[in-house]
């Protein structure tokens, strides 16, 4: 799940461009002044069919799909708009300044759906290319830091930030909030390490059907 702030498309547009399926939860304020998640089913056009282009194949309340769809969340890559996009499917949804505060202080842990709480505190988080000096990021931070131990040996998960040319400030912030800051090389050799890891995997698992192969050639003579 990749959690952002941002009211741009970008991150929609890499997964189209990459012809990967998503879901997207996006916080609106509907007509009647009540805020809710709003769920989106990015998907082939054509079901199964690999080359049709990504589109909204479907749109509901996030209430609606917790109620019907145990495994949705595992399903495929999920982007949660905690402020909401704008300018989607010719509607503005992002909040005004008053229901953003209030979201921000009050909101996030209390209306975000269980299943998607779940996923953000309690699991491994990484923080990517921004930094605590934001006041708004600072606050969504320190609700989801509210519902775990405080002391750092009982904490299950670990959290990790990446930010280039970060203060001292931004330093001092993190570790504040029991986020280990990284620099971007370590980030690299990390995911370097994990692709030899994933080559290695790959060449046992080759090896492994090559002598079953020989295995049953040889029982057949």
């Amino acid at each position: 799940m990749i959690v952002t702030s941002c009211f741009d498309q970008v991150l929609e547009q890499a997964f189209i461009k990459a012809d990967q399926p998503f879901d997207r939860i996006s916080y609106i304020v509907e007509k009647d002044q009540k805020s809710i998640y709003f769920y989106q089913k990015f998907d082939h056009r054509q079901d199964g069919d690999k080359n049709t282009p990504i589109v909204i194949k479907d749109r509901r309340k996030i209430s609606e799909i917790e109620e019907t769809e145990q495994n949705w969340l595992e399903e495929r890559p999920v982007i949660l708009r905690i402020y909401g996009p704008a300018g989607v499917d010719g509607v503005d949804w992002a909040v005004t300044e008053d229901y953003f505060i209030e979201h921000l202080m009050y909101q996030i842990s209390t209306k975000l759906p269980v299943t998607l709480w779940n996923k953000l505190s309690k699991n491994h988080l990484w923080f990517l290319g921004y930094g605590l000096s934001y006041w708004n990021l600072r606050s969504v931070l320190r609700q989801i830091n509210s519902c775990l131990p405080q002391k750092p040996e009982k904490r299950q998960f670990t959290w990790w930030a990446i930010q280039e040319s970060s203060t001292l400030l931004d330093k001092k912030l993190w570790v504040s909030n029991h986020v280990e800051l990284l620099s971007g090389e370590i980030l690299e050799s990390l995911l370097d390490q994990q692709n030899q890891d994933n080559q290695s995997l790959l060449g046992k698992y080759i090896d492994k059907l090559q002598n079953r192969l020989y295995q049953a050639k040889t029982a057949i003579q």
